[in-house]
């Protein structure tokens, strides 16, 4: 474990968002973060739009196809359950944000997590989307933001599944 803790800590992932042809190599970084509502904030006068995830660390498997294939309904249940994995806090500053708009999900209820899936660029609206049909859109002129890692990544038991049909 403190191996791969010292490769988070020199591997550190950030990364500078400018273009849609930025926003597939962002996303799959920030699938399956878990993202509190009380982590999330707009600033209006600033035009920006701040969140806070609980990253998986994808990255620390070299083949992600061979993770998946791993986890299969043939793998008994209780080989999985002794693995460890990370995830670290990745900060993700989104600029230019003219207005904000909520599908399927209350700001207000700080208690709330939310499962990030992937990012959607067009009519110059960014859309967070995440599980349970619930999407955070983002207005702007232009696309622009910036995510990072801080902080020391932690163990967890607990990893995201997404079965083959």
């Amino acid at each position: 474990m403190e191996k791969k803790t010292a490769i988070m800590k020199k591997n550190r992932f950030r990364v500078r968002v400018e273009s849609v042809d930025d926003l597939p190599i962002v996303s799959s970084m920030l699938q399956d973060s878990i993202i509190p509502i009380a982590d999330l904030k707009y600033i209006p006068n600033e035009k920006k739009f701040f969140m806070i995830s609980q990253r998986f660390c994808w990255e620390l498997y070299q083949d992600q196809r061979d993770y998946v294939a791993s986890v299969t309904k043939n793998r008994p249940k209780e080989s999985l359950d002794n693995e460890i994995f990370e995830r670290v806090l990745c900060a993700v500053v989104f600029e230019g944000i003219d207005s904000v708009h909520v599908k399927g999900l209350d700001l207000k209820d700080r208690g709330q997590f939310l499962n990030f899936l992937s990012f959607n660029f067009k009519c110059q609206q960014l859309d967070l989307i995440f599980s349970d049909h619930k999407t955070i859109r983002l207005c702007t002129k232009l696309l622009k933001f910036i995510a990072e890692d801080v902080g020391q990544s932690w163990p967890t038991t607990r990893r995201p599944i997404h079965w083959k049909e």
